[in-house]
């Protein structure tokens, strides 16, 4: 005996079978919409990585000619008014 399809059931099977599948699909689509909470274990793997990446990081990255690194209090007031 052959198993038969959807199409060989009655129509109020039919019917039933259409709107459980839409709902099942609404609740599986639905279910992906949502942002899912970080467990411990994530937000602890998410900072070892980022830990070794500024690990990584040594002085030959460090650029001395970056005007961020420069100490405000070494420099002319003439020039310290301009950022002012």
């Amino acid at each position: 005996m052959e198993p038969k399809g959807i199409e060989d059931l009655p129509l109020e099977y039919q019917q039933l079978f259409a709107e459980l599948k839409a709902e099942k699909d609404a609740l599986e689509g639905s279910a992906a919409d949502y942002v899912v909470e970080p467990t411990k274990e994530d937000v602890d793997e998410e900072h070892e990585q980022l830990d070794s990446v500024l690990d990584e990081e040594d002085e030959s990255d460090y650029d001395e000619d970056d005007e961020n690194t420069y100490d405000m209090n070494y420099v002319s007031r003439e020039m310290r008014s301009m950022f002012d």
